[in-house]
Parts: structure tokens; sequence; C-alpha cells
């Protein structure tokens, strides 16, 4: 096998988590380095690994999967993931002798890419949902077709006066993402989220510049105020998926049903503008019995099996740096993300 570093995945469609834009996105709010290797193979297939590089110290690296999906990717044929694994010393061998110590991937439930990891380093972490898309006449047509209780909350939210409208680049105003971003951050201080999903503006603001062409921000608003009461960032790729990004509501709202009326609303665009699925992204639990679960769950028509790799290629110096740092006993894989978070 050879290996080198490229610009980006060439000559075939990518998803929207492994373009080099939503990486520029994400090294910038991680302050780390963005890298997509490629692999070629005796038979002169190809494999790309996009990843974030953070440094220890002055020349040891940890890698791992940009926020969202990673993971290894390539349109050919499943015999390719076994060539990888069987050859899967001469991987571990380049990334050791570029310093990399180890590697944490969120493997993409939509294409089943864990299967590219030997077996040993996968660990099954939630249940995802998708939603198949098709079109649909009107948002009428929609809600006949679901079940009771989700057609109650859409007619809940439209009899109380919501709508939702789509804003792209270029239409979208400064001050209508500043309502989404507060509302979204007010919502991470309510449910206590970690640091790290406290984006800046800048980075959603960013999402649009780089990502004009395949991004979206979805507005719930009163019809009678036109106050933005909640809302939700939409990605979509070339290969006919959309992704359920960021989203947040006006927990005074609630007993409207604002987001059920929100992916409706998305559902019945996207299927109209020919997408093939929504991915809805997991819950917050192994058993995929939370809250978040089971509202994704109401609008699904399938499950995946998500799974992270954690791969250690250079265990001396791994453990060195653990316990040099004092984070041996912690449960987090990446030492960097230790010395971080206890700062």
């Amino acid at each position: 096998m050879n290996f080198k570093f490229v610009k980006k995945i060439e000559n075939i469609k990518a998803p929207i988590y492994f373009t080099i834009n939503y990486l520029k996105i994400m090294a910038d709010n991680d302050k780390t380095e963005y890298k997509i290797l490629k692999i070629i193979l005796k038979n002169n297939s190809e494999i790309y690994l996009p990843f974030l590089l953070k440094k220890i110290n002055s020349n040891v690296y940890e890698t791992y999967s940009a926020y969202g999906y990673g993971g290894f990717y390539s349109n050919n044929s499943n015999s390719i993931k076994f060539e990888l694994k069987n050859n899967w010393t001469e991987f571990e061998n380049f990334m050791r002798n570029n310093n990399i110590i180890d590697l944490f991937l969120r493997n993409s439930p939509f294409l089943a890419n864990y299967d590219y990891v030997p077996e040993k380093f996968n660990e099954f972490n939630r249940v995802t949902f998708i939603r198949k898309l098709k079109p649909y006449n009107n948002l009428e047509e929609f809600t006949k077709n679901v079940k009771q209780k989700l057609r109650w909350s859409i007619k809940c939210a439209v009899k109380n006066g919501l709508k939702v409208e789509f804003r792209r680049y270029g239409d979208l105003e400064k001050n209508e993402l500043l309502d989404f971003y507060q509302i979204y951050t007010k919502v991470m201080n309510y449910k206590g989220a970690d640091d790290y999903y406290f984006f800046k503006l800048k980075f959603f603001e960013d999402h649009f510049y780089f990502l004009k062409n395949n991004c979206e921000l979805a507005l719930i608003r009163e019809k009678l105020t036109n106050k933005i009461i909640g809302g939700s960032i939409f990605l979509w790729d070339d290969l006919g998926s959309v992704h359920y990004h960021l989203s947040g509501f006006n927990r005074d709202y609630s007993k409207y049903q604002p987001m059920e009326l929100l992916l409706a609303e998305a559902i019945l665009r996207y299927g109209n503008l020919g997408k093939n699925i929504l991915h809805l992204g997991g819950g917050i639990s192994i058993e995929g019995n939370d809250g978040l679960s089971k509202f994704k769950s109401k609008f699904a028509t399938d499950k995946l099996n998500f799974y992270i790799s954690k791969i250690i290629f250079d265990k001396e110096k791994y453990y060195k740096l653990r316990k040099k740092y004092k984070v041996l006993n912690s449960k987090m894989f990446l030492i960097k993300d230790v010395i971080e978070f206890n700062k």
C-alpha cells in the first residue's frame, strides 16, 4: 500500500463531513490541523481517511474524526475493506512514522464504514435514525401518512400559529442567525452540555460561508409576531443525503410542538428537492430509550448502528504520556482531551 496526504477527496462524491470545507470549519473551531490521507491499494483502488490532528508536544500527535461523522471512505467494492484490514500493520507503521500515536474515529452509520477497521478496535456506541425521503404535494398530505400522535403534534404547532422558513447563504440575515445562536446556547446551558458544544457565533457563520451551497437554516417563527423561537441547521451532499446538524428551540414554546413541525417541513422540503435520506442522528443512550431518541424515532423509517473506533499506534508513547500528564485513570481516550478537560 502507498500513503500520501492530499488536499481533497478526488474523483468521487463525498459525504459532507468528509469535504475540505467542513474540515476547515472544524479545524478552526478545535484549533487543530485537518488532513486527508489517501491510501492506494495494490490494485490501485483508493481509500480516504479525513481527520483532525492535535499536537500533544513538539513531536507527538493524536488524530480524530471531526465533529459529526468520519472514518474511512471509498466508493469501491467491499473487498477493499478486507485488503486494508489484512494489511493493517502497514497503516499502523505509516501513522507511527508520522509521530501519530492514536486515532479516534466516529464512524459514519450511513456508510457502515466501521467495517474497514479490525473488529478489536470497534465499539458499538448507539443507534441512529434515518428517514427515507420521497415527494409530497404539501404538509397536509405528509401529515396524513404519519402516526396519530405525530399527526396531532404537527397540527398543534400549526393551530398555534407556528411556521417554518428556510434560509441559505445570501438570504440569511445576520440577526436571524444571531437569534438562532442565542437559542442554541440557552439550550446547551439548560442541558448542562460539555464546554465543547458552546460554539462561538463565528462557528455558525463559517457554516454558511464555507458550505454556502450545502447548508440551510430552518427557522421556527410565530406567525403573529414573526418572533424566532427555534431552528436547525441542515447539511446535504452530492450523495443525496441530508443531515440534521445543530438545533435548538425556546422551551417556553414546548407545548406547541415546534420541533415536530420543523422536522415535518424538512422532510417535505428535502423529499421534494429529490434528496434520498434525512439522517436524524442518535440520542444519548446505548439503549435508544432516552427522550431525544424517542423524538427522532417518531420520524424514522430505519435505524442504523453507530460505532466508534479507538486505535493506538504506539502503545509505549501513549501510556507514557498518559502517566506523564496524570490521566491514566480517565475514561476519555484522547490524551489531549483529558488535559483540556482538566484545565
